[in-house]
């Protein structure tokens, strides 16, 4: 709709869906093997030790994203040399990634030395993992754009552009163990059929970024056109806003 002929305003919305089917597996053969040797006083002493690791793992999941994103614009004329440009742009973002993998794993550990010393341990397990990772984000960016046509041969452009993120992610992991041996020196621990859920600390973040704009075009002539654009950019930190880039661009147009 447009209020007047010099007003110009705009709304869209859009909204993204997509879902992938996700394949996970690995598998891991590991073995290590030492010997070294020393002097106790007077008394030399050999010790050997030895390890082993094997870990299978396969499965499958999903991850699904969503994005919702709402604009809006604003042009007004406010005459023949000045226009006056003001947006906004509200973003919803959510992605979950979910997995089911069934993992095997075995490890053995064994030390020996001359002095007759001798330790040993194994442990093997079975089990699935479901884990679920989460993220969700917010999005606002305001731009605002002044253009003055100072002559007809000198155009200024400025502008400021606001953007505010949140976001907040959730990780985490179920496995369900049917069972689980231990071997610790030849004492035996077996335990079957239990859980354990590993949660990691909920994440939540901001960030607030503010870009400037300062442009200029001249041009002499019809062709031959000189541009020269300045974006400095802040970020929020600890002491306030803080200049994070500067940016320079510098672009001649020829016409032949």
């Amino acid at each position: 709709t447009h209020p007047s002929p010099a007003t110009t305003l705009s709304f869209s919305y859009t909204r993204q869906k997509s879902a992938v089917d996700l394949a996970v597996g690995s598998g891991i053969l590991d073995t290590s093997y030492s010997t070294y040797s020393y002097l106790n006083g007077t008394v030399p002493v050999t010790s050997v030790s030895g390890s082993t690791l094997t870990d299978r793992r396969a499965g499958s999941g999903t991850q699904n994203i969503t994005t919702d994103r709402l604009m809006g614009s604003l042009q007004w004329r406010i005459d023949d040399r000045v226009t006056l440009s003001v947006g906004a742009q509200l973003e919803w973002y959510s992605m979950e990634i979910t997995t089911s993998e069934s993992v095997t794993l075995a490890n053995h550990y064994a030390y020996s030395n001359s002095s007759g010393d001798y330790w040993e341990t194994s442990q093997a397990e079975s089990k699935d993992l479901l884990w679920t990772f989460t993220t969700k984000r917010t999005s606002l960016r305001i731009p605002i754009f002044v253009t003055l046509q100072a002559s007809k041969a000198v155009q200024l452009l400025i502008g400021v552009n606001r953007d505010m993120t949140s976001w907040n992610i959730d990780d985490v992991t179920l496995a369900l163990f049917r069972y689980r041996v231990s071997v610790d020196n030849g004492t035996l621990t077996r335990t079957d059929n239990f859980g354990e859920r590993y949660t990691v600390p909920n994440e939540n973040e901001s960030d607030v970024r503010t870009t400037l704009l300062a442009g200029l075009v001249v041009a002499p002539s019809e062709k031959l056109s000189l541009r020269l654009l300045m974006v400095p950019n802040f970020r929020q930190g600890f002491e306030g806003q803080e200049l994070e880039q500067l940016q320079l661009w510098l672009g001649v147009t020829v016409t032949l």
